[in-house]
């Protein structure tokens, strides 16, 4: 529980972050500024599918909302495969993940983790998440971004839902509209 706390103060301080760093890049694609955010959702874990390779246990979908600086408002998907590595340790990805925001402009990413379970008498209860990921491009203003960063999460896996936090950088031009 002690984890979740620090989580929800992260949160807490990335929305008061994020609310000062809406620099835009206009005129200057290539600059880049930090982005910052945080995500909540709900997730669904299902068999491997035909994208998984053979041996991974279980296919993973987060869907929820958030903020992130850049975007404001945000849908967010994520699709990647899982598998244990040890007994209470594992790797995510290679996956994907979409930001969308309120105007319809997305932003896509490529997506890698490591997660780390906690176990209560009854099995377990939630999972600690480091995630790596790549801006691969996105639509709107977004057509042409580049970007890299990272983020920590907890997974609460009886409530089934995850919460996220992001921090890196990207690099965009807010002139840059699809026709």
């Amino acid at each position: 529980m002690a984890r979740l706390f620090k989580v929800i103060a992260l949160v807490a301080m990335l929305i008061l972050i994020t609310a000062g760093t809406a620099a835009a890049t206009h005129g200057n694609p290539t600059q880049e500024v930090a982005i910052t955010g945080y995500s909540f959702g709900t997730d669904t874990m299902s068999p491997p599918d035909a994208g998984c390779a053979p041996g991974d246990g279980w296919h993973y979908q987060d869907t929820g909302t958030g903020v992130l600086a850049h975007l404001g408002a945000v849908e967010v998907l994520v699709s990647h495969c899982s598998r244990f590595t040890g007994p209470t340790t594992g790797t995510a990805g290679p996956g994907v993940m979409t930001m969308t925001a309120a105007n319809g402009d997305r932003l896509f990413f490529a997506e890698t983790a490591t997660f780390e379970l906690t176990f209560g008498p009854s099995g377990p209860v939630a999972s600690a998440i480091t995630l790596e990921w790549q801006i691969t491009g996105g639509t709107g203003r977004f057509a042409h971004a580049t970007g890299s960063g990272g983020g920590s999460g907890l997974s609460l896996i009886a409530n089934g839902t995850t919460s996220m936090t992001y921090w890196g950088s990207i690099s965009y031009d807010g002139a840059d509209r699809a026709d």
